[in-house]
């Protein structure tokens, strides 16, 4: 008898595969969700969409979505730290981006800025039934 693994993560962070499944689904789906945020955005003014998506470790989704649709002004994922305030932080960025173009589209993946968190709150929650902790939301 043959045993073939697959892998169950839609979020393509297995490093021996191209991609894995449901990733494309995703990220089509994702697009439609920014597609969405940004008519919000631009009939507001000064108008921030924020899209979070699903990516708790790993970015891929909220990187793929942001490069397949070019109206995104930020996208944060878990892999690049990031300041919210102080001279090159997320806040400043926003208010230049509105000044300039009268709206802002963030895409955020969930585990985008647990650091920020980590160091106000210092706790972590775990769940009952699993190991894996409950991030704070950002």
């Amino acid at each position: 008898i043959s045993i073939v693994c697959i892998p169950k993560t839609i979020d393509n962070d297995i490093g021996v595969i191209d991609r894995s499944f449901g990733f494309t689904t995703a990220i089509q789906e994702a697009v439609k969700a920014v597609e969405s945020i940004e008519t919000e955005a631009k009939s507001a003014p000064n108008g921030v969409g924020l899209v979070k998506l699903m990516g708790r470790n790993a970015g891929f989704i909220a990187a793929f979505t942001s490069l397949a649709h070019m109206q995104v002004n930020l996208c944060l994922i878990p892999e690049i730290k990031f300041s919210l305030e102080g001279e090159h932080g997320i806040c400043e960025y926003v208010q230049n981006c509105v000044e300039k173009t009268g709206r802002c589209v963030i895409v955020v993946a969930e585990g985008a800025g647990d650091f920020c968190l980590k160091a106000k709150h210092a706790k972590l929650i775990l769940r009952a039934t699993s190991s894996s902790r409950t991030l704070e939301c950002i």
